[in-house]
């Protein structure tokens, strides 16, 4: 062993810890990674819609008309223009290399979809497989079979504190394990900890920089508290964005429990695959492929309760919610293997036609026929009356079977976060280098400003995580 061997401790075990983990290892470093669960995988292992790359092996095989460029102007676009451009540059950038990471790993990428706000096919996921499982997953799974006899793994370890020398470098961490207080040194320290959307309570950073969203259900695991913001604030890190919040548009509703505060994530590969989005009234409203905070908007505006008995009257206690209706094109082009799974929850029901969707919810049936049929010639024309030009199915038929899923928009995604440069270091209040201290993921704010696009998230994971090993591993 090297004497020269830098140690490095990673806090958090998503695809931004793993990767990070896997770029130091092989960079030379000893590594250490804390995770406060029981389980590796964090919001990472419920990832659904894939990751985006730009000129991969499976845009070349499709001749794909996409460059750096596009995929730029999207994320910018998306983020309303407050990302920090550096920042998304480089995301976007390194994402070939971010997608070949994984596949070398091998990870299968081979699927494409064009998620909402995208302008080419550039979200990867894998070809159905024997079993069950949703692209994080897949890739989670990978990365910890890769890494578990490479680096040491610590579980149950809850991140405490950061330890700073008097020049306010980071030489290490104070954790919690098994009720004792632990004080772990190293050369570097990069925290993975994801963001905040579970933490409701009231000195979460959801009620101090967005109360509004309180009530929102959440498709976070109840671990996702912020912890890792909150801690390397207290010692000087600078915050940016902490009020960009993501509200997904569709959060499964189940009918078992309506009024849960957790969410299953209906993945946006089913609005990709072709499922259009309906009111309670049967019309379309919105470009199922826009932007997720123009969608989320667009829903909110429908005010549509969910459907409960007359008897009840705590309406307003219940979720608002629209519908996603598929046709067998759509429930091919997606899944399905997958779309049966959803349905094993209840998430999903079979109809045998379009008169079914209408007698449940009170709608004439000459209603759902003529928003199928402006559907249908808005896909033929290629451009609806939504600005839709996207079409992956073309033809919905109401005599034919439907899938209906109910949606509600849930809390998804903190786009703010710790300040960081490219290098992946934190920035203080002054957007000085806090030396010791790296950062990647969710924690991490200034990439995806107001709103970020499908497939994205788990890219800043790779892109960022592996940034962050690397540097901390070699300086």
């Amino acid at each position: 062993m090297s004497e020269n061997k830098k140690k490095v401790i990673i806090v958090g075990a998503g695809l931004a810890g793993f990767s990070a983990a896997i770029e130091a290892y092989q960079n030379g470093a000893s590594v250490t990674l804390l995770e406060k669960t029981d389980k590796c995988g964090g919001n990472s292992f419920k990832a659904t819609s894939g990751i985006n790359g730009v000129g991969t092996e499976a845009q070349i095989l499709i001749n794909s008309q996409d460059t750096p460029v596009k995929f730029l102007k999207d994320t910018i676009k998306s983020g309303g223009g407050i990302s920090k451009e550096d920042l998304a540059e480089k995301l976007v950038n390194e994402s070939t290399e971010a997608v070949s990471f994984l596949t070398e790993l091998g990870v299968d990428l081979s699927v494409l979809c064009q998620c909402g706000g995208h302008s080419e096919k550039r979200t990867h996921r894998a070809k159905p497989q024997e079993k069950i499982r949703n692209i994080g997953m897949t890739i989670m799974l990978t990365l910890i079979e890769f890494a578990k006899d490479k680096i040491e793994i610590i579980m149950k370890a809850s991140l405490k504190e950061l330890l700073t020398n008097e020049e306010g470098e980071v030489i290490g961490v104070k954790y919690e394990k098994d009720n004792e207080m632990i004080d772990l040194r190293g050369d570097n320290v990069v925290l993975c900890t994801g963001g905040w959307c579970a933490d409701k309570s009231s000195d979460s950073l959801l009620n101090k920089y967005t109360p509004n969203l309180m009530s929102l259900p959440s498709t976070n695991g109840q671990f996702a508290t912020g912890e890792g913001v909150k801690i390397a604030h207290k010692i000087g890190a600078g915050l940016i964005h902490m009020d960009k919040i993501q509200i997904h548009p569709t959060g499964f509703v189940s009918p078992k429990d309506p009024k849960s505060p957790t969410k299953w994530l209906c993945p946006e590969a089913v609005r990709a695959s072709g499922g259009i989005l309906i009111n309670g009234k049967g019309k379309r409203f919105v470009n199922e492929l826009g932007r997720r905070d123009h969608v989320t908007e667009k829903i909110f505006e429908q005010k549509d309760r969910y459907l409960v008995s007359e008897e009840v009257t705590d309406l307003e206690s219940y979720p608002f919610v629209s519908y996603i209706l598929l046709n067998e094109e759509a429930r091919e082009l997606f899944s399905p293997k997958f779309l049966d799974f959803y349905g094993r929850f209840g998430f999903v029901q079979k109809l045998e036609n379009g008169q079914v969707f209408c007698k449940k919810f009170g709608i004439k049936n000459e209603v759902l026929k003529k928003t199928f049929t402006d559907y249908n010639k808005g896909a033929e024309k290629g451009q609806d009356e939504f600005e839709k030009t996207v079409f992956p199915v073309k033809n919905f038929d109401f005599e034919k079977p439907l899938w209906l899923l109910t949606i509600t928009p849930s809390l998804h995604y903190s786009m703010g976060g710790l300040k960081m440069n490219k290098k992946a270091q934190v920035l203080n209040g002054e957007d000085k280098v806090i030396k010791g201290l790296y950062a990647a993921g969710e924690t991490t704010g200034g990439v995806h400003g107001q709103n970020r696009l499908a497939g994205n998230s788990l890219l800043e994971c790779v892109v960022y995580g592996r940034t962050a090993g690397i540097n901390s591993a070699l300086n």
